[in-house]
């Protein structure tokens, strides 16, 4: 579930940190039966849990790619990316 964040908290995730994010899911036809899109940029990939080291993350990437329907794991390729790759740190006002 995605929770919308304060200004002040979403700095927090820029200073550093790694994303498990699920790739977008294509449906031309509207019927269902697209594909997942694991060449689309990651700024269009799903972010789907947050973590503090690469080494926290890629565990549960494996985890939910070798159980993929398990509870808490999004569907789709998963991919463990730096959150700055995601949430560019956008620079501060002068004071």
């Amino acid at each position: 579930m995605l929770v919308p964040m304060r200004r002040h908290a979403g700095a927090v995730i820029l200073l550093g940190g790694w994303l498990l994010m699920a790739a977008p899911f294509v449906d031309r036809r509207g019927h269902g039966r697209g594909y997942y899109d694991d060449t689309a940029p990651v700024a269009r990939w799903t972010h789907g849990e947050s973590f503090d080291t690469a080494a926290g993350c890629e565990p549960k990437r494996r985890w939910c790619h070798d159980k993929p329907l398990a509870a808490g794991c999004p569907p789709g390729p998963l991919r463990c990316v730096p959150a700055e790759a995601v949430y560019r740190p956008q620079p501060t006002a002068p004071k």
